[in-house]
């Protein structure tokens, strides 16, 4: 028998307490649970179902609890083994049903990583994808704005999509034609608005973003598909920060033009910046 109102205290106990003593507890709480599925004989059932059940209240209160810990979760076998990910993965959604941008989050940091190991499973890789395409799932004008504001919040390596993630959604996306890589590819766009929202994008982003996309577009076979998007990243470089970008693009363009000819042939033929010519 679970106690309502005990519930109810424990809930209220953990909503008011700070963000860094909930991260951690919650933590414990995921590694008792995950200890707790994996042996089936360790707890009772409604001790096991109240545990469950405040675990969800705690993330849902905190819905970005798990995000300081999400290279544990990535890097730790323990956490991610194949006959664990069901688990990890209905954690995560605890999060996301409280805050999209906490599971977008989680998913560009422990998921998408894993994604693109290729000793992960196949299972491991189609419920990434499904969780992904929840937390993406319209929800409303509210949550959108919300989802939005929060991508806009942080740049760098602390985003909630960083341009290094994107760059691995891409090739993910557009390097082969399975099943996955379909699914991933509809998710791109909004991943891409997410990753590029303004407000917390600096110079030193465009720099790094540029770098990677004419590093990429240079070592990879790429599929006539994935020049649009590469394109399309190099043109938001260029006019997000013309005055540090121009002269770093011209380097690179030359140091790669050899190489890079049908790439540099569609940036040519859709290149459509009046306020870029001349370069």
């Amino acid at each position: 028998y679970i106690c309502p109102k005990a519930m109810a205290k424990l809930g209220r106990w953990i909503k008011d307490k700070p963000f860094h003593v909930a991260s951690r507890f919650v933590l414990e709480l995921v590694q008792m649970v995950l200890e707790m599925t994996a042996n089936r004989q360790s707890e009772a059932p409604a001790a096991k179902v109240g545990i469950l059940i405040f675990l969800a209240m705690a993330i849902r209160a905190h819905p970005e609890c798990l995000l300081p810990h999400a290279h544990i979760i990535r890097t730790n076998p323990r956490f991610h083994a194949p006959e664990r990910i069901n688990t990890i993965l209905w954690i995560f959604c605890q999060s996301s049903i409280s805050s999209s941008a906490a599971g977008v989050g989680l998913w560009s940091r422990a998921l998408l990583p894993l994604m693109s190991s290729e000793t992960t499973s196949q299972k491991t890789v189609s419920g990434s994808l499904r969780f992904l395409e929840y937390a993406l799932a319209p929800r409303g004008e509210e949550a959108r704005i919300a989802l939005e504001k929060r991508a806009a919040c942080i740049g760098g390596s602390e985003a909630l999509v960083p341009v290094a993630a994107l760059q691995t959604v891409l090739m993910l996306a557009y390097q082969s034609e399975t099943g996955g890589a379909i699914r991933l590819r509809k998710l791109y766009p909004r991943l891409r608005q997410l990753a590029l929202a303004a407000g917390g994008r600096s110079g030193a982003t465009a720099q790094t973003f540029l770098k990677s996309t004419l590093e990429l577009a240079e070592t990879t076979e790429v599929a006539s598909e994935m020049h649009s998007q590469l394109g399309q990243n190099v043109l938001w470089c260029l006019g997000s920060d013309p005055e540090n970008i121009i002269p770093m693009w011209r380097n690179l363009y030359l140091e790669r033009l050899n190489c890079m000819a049908p790439f540099m042939r569609w940036l040519h033929k859709h290149w459509d910046h009046p306020d870029l010519e001349g370069l």
